[in-house]
């Protein structure tokens, strides 16, 4: 069976879901964490804490303006890094480059329980704005 991949655009935040309905839809908090580890949760990934304080200082150094190469330099390499734009037409508006400094389910995007940082690019490879819930991190603009 075939299913499509959408990109949406919630709030602050951009999504990837599946749109083949139902089949393997996130239901509960279950599915996403396990018992055990710190505090009783597990997650998929958690960055190392020393690693999670580089990278929150090392984004506000990154400006708006910069370049996609620029960011990439600054911050390594990112979980996600794809062009985005119209469902309706090919055409592409930019794209978007994620870290996650904490991802609760490997497929699926949880926004009360993952902690990431997105930076959106223009067609012209340029930062036009960050969008974060990740503390010490701000919005920008």
């Amino acid at each position: 069976m075939f299913h499509s991949v959408w990109l949406v655009l919630l709030g602050p935040v951009f999504l990837l879901g599946n749109a083949g309905g139902a089949e393997g839809a996130d239901t509960s908090m279950k599915d996403d964490m396990t018992e055990g580890g710190r505090g009783g949760i597990s997650y998929f990934f958690e960055m190392e804490e020393i690693r999670a304080r580089t990278l929150v200082a090392n984004i506000e150094q990154v400006q708006i303006g910069d370049t996609r190469a620029k960011v990439l330099s600054s911050l390594g390499r990112p979980w996600l890094d794809m062009p985005f734009g119209p469902k309706e037409t090919d055409e592409i508006s930019g794209r978007i480059v994620r870290y996650y400094t904490r991802k609760c389910h490997p497929k699926f995007v949880n926004q009360r329980c993952d902690r990431s940082v997105t930076f959106q690019f223009g067609v012209d490879d340029r930062l036009k704005r960050i969008y974060s819930n990740i503390d010490g991190v701000r919005n920008r603009p």
